[in-house]
């Protein structure tokens, strides 16, 4: 059975040179990937009659909206954990 790479044309071999790669091997012993389930529960369009109704629904928020703005968040993350590289070699 081919694999996907050479059934799109490429050739393992060009990547590795003449012996085979066993990501079964490399992935051995990596953990396993957890993605939280990150969708919203409900989206609400919200329009303003007046700058002045935008303004004050901003400050209710506590975010900055502008005429710019598409979406916000509610309420807003403030701990976000810091992703850094660490190479174990």
């Amino acid at each position: 059975m081919e694999s996907d790479a050479e059934t799109d044309g490429f050739d393992m071999k060009d990547l590795f040179g003449e012996e085979k790669f066993d990501w079964e091997k490399e992935w051995n012993g990596m953990p396993e990937f957890v993605q939280d389930d990150l969708q919203l529960i409900h989206h609400v369009m919200v329009g303003f009659e007046t700058v002045e109704d935008m303004k004050n629904f901003s400050q209710l928020v506590g975010r900055n909206i502008k005429f710019t703005t598409k979406s916000i968040v509610y309420p807003l993350k403030t701990n976000v954990e810091k992703k850094v590289w660490v190479d174990e070699s």
